[in-house]
């Protein structure tokens, strides 16, 4: 049985979508608000959360996903575009973007990456859906020193025949990707001994 706790909208406006895409791990909630422009962290309850916001004060908040360890790494997208924060502390502690990621694509937007993402519990590894995208595939990066690479491409030998990336979840070297207008789910496994093709390191 389900007890309900509370409830907050931070008092934003209805056309903010406060809760358009939620995470929780431990005692922090993050809450994307997409028309807001907005992320929210809340640590322990609801109330006087951090505020993440993209550096050119774009949208953010489609979908929001963030790293087991202690909730450093908090990764949010705005449909075309997924961001990394990072958090120094925290119990309150806002963050700083430290990166964009983006695909390896002229029309981002029209391929609508971002759509889902999932972050690894060690906060080194983001799997990115675009579900517009006709090569039908999803997006995996790697932590690679200070900034971030691409790993391959998440394609599947038979590609669905409607969109591909409605759902992404990544846990250790496994990654599902969803195809919900087919009804699958596709799995897939990085092999850490096989190296990735040298690709130049995504621009913070």
């Amino acid at each position: 049985e389900w007890t309900f706790l509370d409830s907050n909208e931070f008092g934003l406006p209805v056309n903010a979508r406060f809760g358009d895409s939620t995470a929780i791990r431990g005692d922090t909630i993050v809450i994307g608000a997409q028309d807001g422009n907005t992320v929210y962290v809340y640590d322990g309850s609801l109330t006087q959360p951090a505020e993440l916001t993209r550096s050119d004060g774009g949208a953010l908040g489609w979908d929001v996903a963030i790293a087991a360890d202690d909730g450093a790494t908090i990764v949010a997208s705005s449909m075309w575009r997924t961001f990394v924060f990072e958090r120094q502390g925290t119990e309150g502690s806002s963050a700083t973007e430290t990166a964009r990621l983006m695909p390896d694509s002229p029309d981002p937007g029209g391929i609508r990456f971002g759509f889902s993402l999932d972050v690894s519990d060690d906060g080194n590894t983001v799997v990115v859906g675009a579900v517009s995208d006709p090569a039908k595939t999803a997006y995996g990066f790697e932590r690679s020193g200070a900034g971030w690479s691409p790993l391959p491409d998440l394609a599947p030998t038979e590609p669905p025949i409607g969109i591909l990336g409605s759902g992404v979840a990544i846990d250790g070297s496994l990654s599902l990707v969803g195809a919900r207008d087919d009804s699958k789910v596709f799995r897939f496994e990085i092999d850490p001994s096989v190296p990735t093709p040298n690709s130049p390191p995504i621009a913070n």
